[in-house]
Formats: structure tokens, C-alpha cells, sequence
């Protein structure tokens, strides 16, 4: 109940809001109560992001946290709350990051949707070999494949599709469904109207 409290917090916003979170943040454990108020400041900010001037104090803070915490649960959720926050300047930081922890499927895949949110144009490229690379890592090609959803580029959703037609692994299946609906492409679907009645794919 207290995290969801936060999490509120973030979203309702105010100066006393964000003055309290920033507090809170400082006094948080780490392993388990700061990932949580993390995201709370990433929705605080990304109010003032959208209006074309982000909160450099919350970004900076979250994002020193994001290199300095070796935690990769906790740095997942900071990733999320950095791309949130909106502060460009962190683009290159977090596409080191999925660099070099593209091992790590759960957290690369928050890595990705924090440069999707970042509007990070330049990690397209990285993004497209990762979901090439991703066939037996669900999570990871679905995370990827929003990124790139919400970056723009409309070959996304054609290989998603690509993908569910050769593809028999259900987690993978269900991932590049969930992708494919995320991003909304309409030319989506007819190929899958086409799928769902072919009586000759499994259930």
C-alpha cells in the first residue's frame, strides 16, 4: 500500500509532492523501497518533460543511481524512471548501458524502453540487432520491438510478424503478439486476421 502511495505521489505531483518524494528517495532502501520511488520521481518529471523542460535535478539523480547501483532489479526500474524523466542528455548513457548488459534480458529490456522514452534516435540500430537476436529471449524481443514501435520505425511490426509466422515457441509467440499490439501498426491486421483463421496453426 505504501509503494502504490508513491507511485500517486508521482502522478498527482506539486512542489510539496516532489519535494517530499526527492526526501523519501534519499532515506529509501535500496534493494527494495527505491525502485519504487524512483518511478514515482520518473512520473513526477515527466510532466515537466513533455512541457519542454525537464527536471535535470530528478534526472541527474536517478540517473547517477542507474550507473552507481549494481542491482539489476533495482537499475531496471531506474532505467524506466529515467526515460520517464525525459532528459535527453541521458540517451547516450543508457545506450551504453544496453550495450554492455544486453546479457541481462530483464534489465535490457527496461534499457530499451527507457531510450524509447528518451526519444534516443540513435539507438535504432542497436535495437534492430537486438530483436534480431532475441528469438529465444521473449521479453527482451518484446521490450526491443516496443522501443522501436515508439521510435518510428515502421519495419517493427513486419518483422514481429515475420516472427510469429516461423515461430512455434509459445513465450515468443505471445511476446511478439503483445509487441505487435503495443505499437498499433493497423497493417498489422489483416496478416493476423489471416493467422487466427488458419486452421492448420496450433491452437
Amino acid at each position: 500500500a505504501r509503494y502504490f502511495a508513491v507511485i500517486s505521489l508521482g502522478r498527482v505531483g506539486g512542489d510539496a509532492n516532489r519535494t517530499f518524494l526527492l526526501q523519501a528517495y534519499e532515506r529509501s532502501n535500496k534493494s527494495t523501497e527505491r525502485p519504487w520511488v524512483a518511478l514515482a520521481l520518473g512520473l513526477l518529471a515527466e510532466r515537466a518533460a513533455k512541457a519542454g523542460a525537464a527536471d535535470t535535478v530528478i534526472s541527474n539523480r536517478l540517473l547517477d543511481d542507474l550507473e552507481g547501483i549494481h542491482n539489476a532489479t533495482v537499475q531496471g526500474a531506474l532505467a524506466v524512471a529515467v526515460g520517464l524523466a525525459g532528459h535527453r542528455s541521458a540517451g547516450p548513457t543508457v545506450l551504453r548501458m544496453l550495450r554492455e548488459s544486453e546479457g541481462n534480458e530483464r534489465l535490457a529490456g527496461h534499457l530499451c524502453i527507457s531510450l524509447a522514452l528518451l526519444g534516443e534516435q540513435t539507438s535504432v540500430p542497436l535495437l534492430s540487432e537486438i530483436l534480431d537476436r532475441s528469438a529465444r529471449r521473449p521479453f527482451l524481443l518484446q521490450q526491443a520491438a516496443v522501443a522501436l514501435g515508439h521510435l518510428g520505425d515502421r519495419d517493427a511490426t513486419l518483422r514481429l510478424l515475420r516472427i510469429v509466422k516461423s515461430n512455434d515457441s509459445a513465450a515468443v509467440l505471445a511476446a511478439a503478439a503483445g509487441a505487435i499490439g503495443q505499437i498499433g501498426d493497423r497493417r498489422s491486421i489483416e496478416p493476423l486476421v489471416t493467422m487466427a483463421g488458419d486452421e492448420e496453426l496450433t491452437k
